[in-house]
């Protein structure tokens, strides 16, 4: 199995078909992060063994505390990861996600430690690891690791050049 990333290819075809997953699409799409968060929140409820639900529903909770990084919601990101974790112990976001927090949390040179151990696996698909790398890259860059980091940024786009977010954080 290569994990790819649940905003571009959800999941089975039953999640793929759901009009949930149709609408947390859009409001992704949209930039509508409370409604990103609502809907996922009703496709975890209805897909409860669905990897790819929960890593929805986990994008959902980063944006959100990306928006507003409070106490509870980084409670409920770090809970909807466990909770990703406990359906699919092998997700790459049981490692992303916990070291885009670290590096987030100050400690950029963890964070790329545990993101270049995850780039080792030969189960990511090419948007997956352009996002782990967009995800390193941004670590690099504030690790000051400049040249580098704008290397894995320049990378994660050749890979996959439609990821939202890549160019402009590469034009950062």
């Amino acid at each position: 199995k290569l994990y790819d990333v649940a905003e571009e290819n959800p999941g089975g075809v039953e999640l793929a078909a759901s009009p949930w997953t149709t609408e947390s699409l859009e409001a992704f799409r949209r930039s509508d992060w409370p409604g990103f968060l609502r809907a996922t929140q009703r496709l975890v409820v209805a897909f409860p063994s669905e990897p790819d639900a929960y890593a929805l529903h986990t994008d959902a909770l980063m944006k959100t505390y990306e928006n507003r990084p409070t106490p509870e919601n980084r409670r409920a990101l770090e809970d909807a990861i466990d909770s990703l974790c406990r359906v699919d112990t092998n997700h790459y976001y049981c490692l992303s996600k916990p070291a885009y927090l670290l590096g987030r949390d100050g400690d950029s040179r963890g964070a790329i430690r545990r993101l270049s151990e995850l780039l080792l696996r030969k189960d990511l698909g090419p948007a997956a690891r352009s996002y782990v790398l967009g995800l390193r890259g941004q670590a690099e860059r504030i690790a000051r690791d400049t040249d580098v980091g704008l290397a894995d940024l320049v990378e994660a786009g050749r890979i996959s050049p439609m990821r939202r977010g890549v160019l402009c954080k590469v034009g950062e």
